[in-house]
């Protein structure tokens, strides 16, 4: 027994008996508070369960497993739903930086000293902070629905860094690319400065996105270790 600030430990096996009969052993920590020479808090930190607390009733026996598993499922289920909203907002914002650099470089080219072809924007919306909060919501909103859209590929491996990711993104990009280009070249002309700027800025928001995207990924998949096994019970 070991007293710590008041309070005392002691190692312990206790053996049980279930109500079916069986006969098992668990071992464990029993923690002890006590104030003015009376206990007021009891807990048993309990581990190697083993199997002898599977059969305590014929209840237990019945839903244990299944409850065990609908709790793992809905478990595993709110894990998948955060880490795809977490990984579609970070990638998604970091799309939206990649595009306001990107446009910023790319109109100074293409447009010159006026940054815009004559008419698009007004002169309240040629500003910086205009383009950085608008761009940063349009990465968020469709950072995450590339999340999901990846997480939903039948694929038998996730990405592994930033070069797979900025793949996955660059795919992306070439659909968006043609299928905006296929109306332009069939039914009409197309506006060269307009649609090489256009081309080349999304190009870099998707690669920005499919990079980070990457990383994320990865780092998730190194820092993934198995859960630790042990129970704590507070008794009254």
């Amino acid at each position: 027994m070991k007293s710590v600030f008041g309070r005392f430990s002691t190692e312990r096996d206790w053996k049980i008996e279930s109500r079916s009969g069986r006969v098992g052993q668990k071992s464990g920590v029993r923690v002890i508070a006590l104030r003015n020479g009376k206990v007021v808090h009891v807990k048993d930190f309990v581990f190697d369960l083993g199997e002898h607390f599977r059969g305590r009733s014929r209840l237990a026996r019945w839903i244990g497993p299944e409850a065990t598993r609908i709790r793992q499922i809905k478990g595993d289920t709110a894990m998948e739903v955060k880490k795809v909203a977490l990984d579609g907002t970070i990638a998604g914002f970091a799309m939206g930086i990649f595009l306001f650099v990107g446009g910023a470089v790319l109109s100074r080219i293409i447009y010159g000293p006026q940054f815009a072809p004559p008419g698009k924007f007004t002169p309240e919306q040629l500003n910086a902070f205009y383009f950085v909060w608008t761009k940063l919501v349009i990465g968020w909103i469709f950072g995450i629905l590339f999340v999901v859209s990846y997480e939903l590929l039948p694929l038998s491996k996730k990405l592994t860094g930033a070069v797979h990711g900025m793949i996955y993104a660059f795919s992306l990009w070439l659909l968006m690319t043609l299928w905006s280009l296929s109306h332009p070249l069939v039914y009409g002309t197309v506006n060269v400065p307009d649609q090489t700027f256009w081309i080349l800025y999304q190009l870099v928001g998707f690669l920005g996105f499919g990079a980070v995207l990457g990383y994320l990924y990865r780092r998730r998949a190194k820092k993934s270790v198995p859960p630790a096994r042990g129970v704590e019970r507070q008794l009254a």
